[in-house]
């Protein structure tokens, strides 16, 4: 799968929401920690944490701490795997060392819940409710 048209590849509802998520800026800490691997955290009901790898622009392998089981990809890993493309459009990624990477799962910085809990995305566009449930 080509990380320029997974979207064509994937269930189209898993998209969507996975799409969402992404505009809602749900996909936090995205950090390129090799050059072929991607890691995240995706806020929602709670807090996933993401890892992708991606060699040449083709998604290798992907995996998420949701309890997600109904398809080979959740909607968490689609947000990510936006956040990559966007990101890769705009600027190369800087590989981070994997001994600085601190992120737990559930960890989250002061004045992030303040989205969720009044309903706006951070682009202050009013969500229709499935970008954090």
């Amino acid at each position: 799968m080509d990380i320029n048209s997974f979207s064509k590849e994937i269930d189209p509802k898993i998209n969507s929401r996975g799409k969402e998520y992404f505009q809602c800026d749900a996909v936090k800490d995205l950090e390129q920690i090799t050059s072929v691997k991607w890691s995240a955290c995706v806020e929602g009901s709670e807090t996933y944490s993401v890892d992708v790898i991606i060699n040449k622009n083709k998604i290798i392998d992907w995996s998420c701490d949701c309890p997600y089981d109904w398809g080979p990809m959740c909607k968490h890993v689609a947000a990510v795997l936006y956040a990559i493309q966007k990101q890769s459009e705009t600027a190369p990624a800087k590989v981070k060392h994997p001994a600085r990477q601190k992120r737990r799962k559930n960890q989250r910085r002061a004045g992030e819940g303040y989205f969720r809990k009044n309903g706006f995305c951070s682009a202050q566009k009013f969500c229709t409710g499935t970008c954090f449930g």
